[in-house]
């Protein structure tokens, strides 16, 4: 970019030598007669000389280059407000260039978000199609990385895709996956609402091989297909020469699919009603993905954990070559730690005791459960992204309340946050005295009772809360938040965010006691218009109110089993499920993300409609 700058003002110079006397010499002239003297100044003089000029472009250019000597020196600041006082609308187009690059490495490497949207703007408003080679290299990257901190996936891929031929550090490999990442990781609807304008035919073909595989994603058969019809369709495409790692394990479906699976849950015994269900979710996404497979139908079998021993169980699958989807219950999760999985592929639904610490025998075990942890685990990083950093707990005194509590703390230790009160009640009688105790009401008014028995006076009174709480957490089931819920605006605190656990939420009653409290919830409990669930809901006509959750779990469960490798090798890899948007980290754990939701008007609405 420097080269043609030059070669430009070499032009403008010798046509004033030749054309005109010394007098008369052109301002751009007067630029290349101190570019030998600015690179000899130091930034503060430049500033001076800049402060001076009444040429505007000369007074950027030691603007820019007195930043750029200031960021060479990691004074960033410096750099930074020379940047911020620079005015970009009056520069050239090859100055502006200058300015892009200038804004990009301050907002990228340096993490200034200021600079990344100028950086944007500018590039918005000015071609590269005439900056040289060496210049693109490193602006094109860091452009890419500017898109992908404004979230805006789709440019930052378009913009690797037309510019492929330059980015020769990367492999082609290794490029093709950072462009998949980014088209994967886009919002749906931001998908499939785009269009791209421009003409290089690469792009078009990745738009559309991301568009097949998000609107085929509830059916990894009807995404496999898909999948074939548009590699035939761009055979010379480099996402067929050289696919990305979650295009070709897709690609390799038939093979590396189980053929069996076996369901090892309790179908007899006390948590048979909660087995039943999971198994009923499981076996309703089986049939509803049926008709519309055109390959050959995956073979179920039901193995009654109650009835049969952990031995028994992989003894079945070895003969089977099967995969297996289950136990439920911990304890018999926990007993898999003394099993040979190394044949066996397992989607055990619940967590081993020693959850996040993978070995190597377990390597075929991934672990899926509806742990109340990943509702507390995302919602104190929300508390923590609002600030509300000192949270008040009340609760049941129950095991489940202390476990509850104790994980809320945890998370939010980690959160450096805290709970800074927490109190327990035990039955009806009791929650207006805890939630006094909570607020620090309750001190208030032995405050007044103290003074009114050395003064013995009568005077009006009202009770003050506690003023270092940011917002309470309530762990209640509905009918218990229902009196919980107007005791808090009672006690003064009306003005607090309120947050609960997903308990709160059932599908039928009246919700309006609820108003205004949060909660994070899966997307099962939050549509009426998802087919398997009506499906459901229709045959089995409690299933609305009767363990609702555990036939997403299952639904779930059948959606991961054909994607488990898929998940594990491809990084930064997710599915949209019913219990959450899933993923699997590197200890083969199912994490889940969940939605926000507030109550408004009585019913659940998520947060970022409010």
């Amino acid at each position: 970019m420097k080269s043609f700058i030059t070669l430009t003002l070499f032009i403008i110079i010798t046509s004033a030598l030749n054309g005109c006397s010394t007098s008369s010499r052109s301002s751009k002239a007067i630029i290349s007669d101190n570019q030998q003297s600015i690179s000899q100044t130091s930034p503060e003089d430049l500033l001076v000389k800049a402060s001076a000029s009444k040429d505007q472009n000369l007074k950027t250019k030691l603007q820019l280059k007195a930043a750029n000597q200031y960021y060479l020196n990691k004074l960033i600041s410096q750099s930074s407000a020379i940047l911020k006082n620079i005015n970009y609308k009056a520069s050239t187009p090859a100055i502006s260039i200058e300015l892009l690059e200038a804004n990009l490495k301050l907002g990228i490497y340096e993490n200034l978000s200021w600079h990344t949207d100028k950086a944007i703007e500018i590039f918005s408003q000015n071609s590269l199609n005439r900056v040289n080679i060496e210049t693109l290299k490193i602006i094109i990257p860091l452009l890419a990385s500017a898109f992908q901190q404004q979230d805006n996936r789709i440019n930052s891929a378009t913009l690797l895709i037309e510019y492929a031929g330059i980015l020769s550090p990367l492999s082609s490999a290794e490029l093709n996956e950072e462009i998949w990442a980014h088209l994967r990781s886009a919002e749906a609807i931001e998908l499939f609402n785009f269009t791209y304008q421009n003409k290089d035919a690469d792009a078009s073909a990745w738009i559309e091989l991301a568009k097949t595989i998000l609107q085929n994603e509830i059916n990894i058969e009807s995404q496999y297909i898909a999948l074939k019809e548009w590699q035939l369709k761009y055979p010379n495409h480099p996402a067929s020469i050289e696919p990305p790692r979650e295009i070709a394990l897709l690609s390799k479906l038939p093979e590396s699919k189980a053929s069996t699976i076996i369901l090892a849950l309790p179908f007899t015994g006390p948590v048979s009603p909660v087995g039943k269900a999971v198994r009923d979710g499981f076996v309703a996404s089986y049939y509803n993905q049926l008709q519309s497979s055109q390959t050959e139908p995956v073979k179920l079998v039901f193995f009654d954990k109650n009835k049969g021993t952990i031995k028994e169980l992989y003894e079945n699958a070895l003969k089977e070559k099967a995969l297996i989807v289950g136990p439920l219950t911990k304890k018999n999760v926990n007993k898999l730690s003394k099993v040979d999985l190394s044949l066996t592929p397992t989607l055990a639904l619940n967590y081993l005791d020693e959850i996040g610490q993978p070995a190597t025998p377990k390597y075929n075990l991934f672990q899926f459960g509806l742990d109340p942890e990943t509702e507390i685990r995302q919602l104190s990083e929300h508390l923590n992204s609002k600030r509300l950093n000192k949270i008040a707990y009340i609760g049941p005194e129950s095991e489940h309340g202390f476990r509850i509590h104790d994980s809320l703390l945890k998370a939010l230790n980690e959160q450096q946050s805290q709970i800074i009160e927490s109190v327990y009640y035990a039955d009806q009688k009791s929650l207006s005295p805890s939630v006094a105790k909570l607020l620090g009401t309750d001190l208030s008014l032995q405050r007044k009772r103290a003074i009114q028995k050395i003064t013995n006076l009568s005077f009006e009174f009202e009770p003050r809360r506690r003023k270092d709480i940011d917002a309470i957490y309530m762990l209640a089931k509905p009918t218990i938040a229902k009196q919980l819920n107007p005791l808090f605006a009672y006690h003064y605190a009306k003005d607090l965010p309120i947050y609960s656990s997903s308990q709160i939420h059932q599908t039928n009653g009246q919700k309006h006691d609820l108003d205004n409290i949060h909660f994070i919830e899966m997307p099962w409990m939050l549509s009426n218009t998802i087919e398997i669930k009506n499906a459901i809901i229709n045959a089995i006509p409690n299933a609305k109110t009767d363990y609702s959750r555990f036939y997403a779990f299952g639904s779930d469960a059948f959606k991961l089993t054909p994607r488990l490798e898929l998940l594990k090798e491809v990084q930064n890899s997710q599915i949209q499920g019913h219990t959450g948007t899933l993923s699997i980290n590197q200890a083969g754990i199912i994490e889940r993300k969940l939605e926000l939701v507030t109550f408004k008007r009585g019913k659940a609405i998520l947060a970022k409609e409010n």
